[in-house]
């Protein structure tokens, strides 16, 4: 990486500014953070333009759901790895950039060890990013030694920079995988919430609200535990779908110690629209994951005016700022969520306002305009190209 580092200098020279974004598109399988965010890329092409790059996109979604921590790899995940490196190779003439958007374990793997091979195919021709959508460094890498070690040396030798969304992160590539800092650019996440939030308090019907995959590296079962701990009825809203009907199974057992005690409603899969319409009828959007990367979901509820409760995992810490200090919690810890959950349903009137203010005005920092313009910037160091 060391003998990559050059690619960020500064000088002038003519201008290539043809950018291949990649990233994996949502399927029936497959859907997170990484997708969303490259989905809403697509329609800001505009603004792209206007800041002079030529934009196009590549589905790199073609490997199959493995377990990272046994390492699986199967003859099918092989041959389509192939074929996304022929593809690659194929369509990837005449790009000046490749940002490549990945995420963690064997799908990280995967992605750079194409990197590898597309730098050694291209030279100096193309500029690879390798944009990593995790925060915690060893959720992103394996507990199997040997893969760990191939990991940490394509993330080295493969891309010429990495974007992180989170500085801690960034720090832990530096310490752990031997990675120049000077290689990394922090690129946070953005939400795409356009409704102003206006609620009120009192207005407000739903307590609590959960939304995400409903499974375990989530906490849908730490947050149904804390929700039947918490006194007095409450209103509760969870958004999601489970994995499979066996999964449905274990947490409607859950479930049904909760609605004893609450008024407990699973709404399913939601389109955004109808999500950000739910979060803005939220007081409170509660996510006790057990691994994350900095969660969008935490971002458009600040934009909705709600508070948070979420574990401290990955990237989180670095948003939850302020007065919602006090309700970032232990991971796996849900007697802390219930104790969190109980202090939101006895707040003052006027102390909800005070943090759903500040929430509001925080997420005007995770813009999706801030966010094209990091990413141009760092284009533009990548061509060496004076922004001046």
């Amino acid at each position: 990486m060391a003998g990559n580092c050059a690619l960020f200098g500064v000088r002038k020279m003519k201008p290539k500014k043809s950018i291949l974004y990649i990233y994996p598109k949502p399927t029936e399988r497959f859907s997170g953070g990484i997708t969303t965010i490259g989905d809403a890329l697509t329609l800001h092409g505009h603004q792209f333009s206007e800041g002079g790059f030529v934009v196009e996109w590549f589905n790199s979604q073609v490997i199959e759901a493995s377990d990272k921590t046994k390492g699986k790899v199967t003859a099918s995940n092989i041959a389509n790895s192939i074929v996304l490196l022929f593809s690659l190779l194929i369509r990837g003439r005449g790009y000046s950039v490749f940002h490549w958007n990945t995420s963690c374990g064997l799908g990280a793997l995967k992605d750079l060890i194409i990197m590898f091979f597309l730098k050694k195919w291209f030279g100096k021709k193309v500029h690879i990013i390798a944009h990593i959508h995790f925060a915690c460094f060893d959720d992103f890498a394996f507990q199997n030694g040997y893969l760990n070690w191939l990991l940490v040396k394509f993330l080295r030798y493969g891309p010429d920079g990495i974007a992180v969304l989170s500085k801690g992160f960034r720090q832990e590539l530096s310490s752990k995988a031997n990675v120049e800092k000077k290689c990394i650019e922090f690129i946070p996440n953005f939400h795409s919430i356009q409704r102003k939030a206006t609620a009120s308090f009192q207005k407000r019907s739903i307590d609590f609200c959960f939304v995400g995959s409903l499974d375990q590296r989530k906490g849908l079962d730490l947050f149904l535990k804390a929700a039947s701990e918490v006194e007095g009825e409450c209103n509760i809203g969870i958004v999601g779908s489970f994995p499979s009907s066996q999964v449905e199974a274990k947490y409607m057992a859950l479930a049904e110690r909760v609605q004893k005690r609450h008024q407990l409603s699973f709404y399913g899969y939601l389109e955004a629209s109808r999500v950000e319409a739910i979060m803005s009828n939220a007081k409170c959007l509660v996510l006790p994951s057990r691994a994350e990367g900095l969660p969008l979901v935490i971002l458009e509820a600040f934009a909705s005016g709600c508070l948070v409760i979420a574990a401290d995992v990955g990237g989180i810490s670095e948003v939850m700022l302020n007065k919602q200090k006090k309700f970032l919690i232990p991971s796996n810890d849900y007697s802390s969520l219930a104790s969190c959950m109980r202090s939101v349903k006895g707040m003052p009137v006027m102390e909800f306002s005070d943090i759903s203010m500040q929430n509001i005005e925080l997420s005007k920092s995770y813009s999706v305009e801030s966010h094209i313009e990091s990413l141009m910037n760092m284009w533009k160091r990548a061509l060496r190209i004076d922004s001046h």
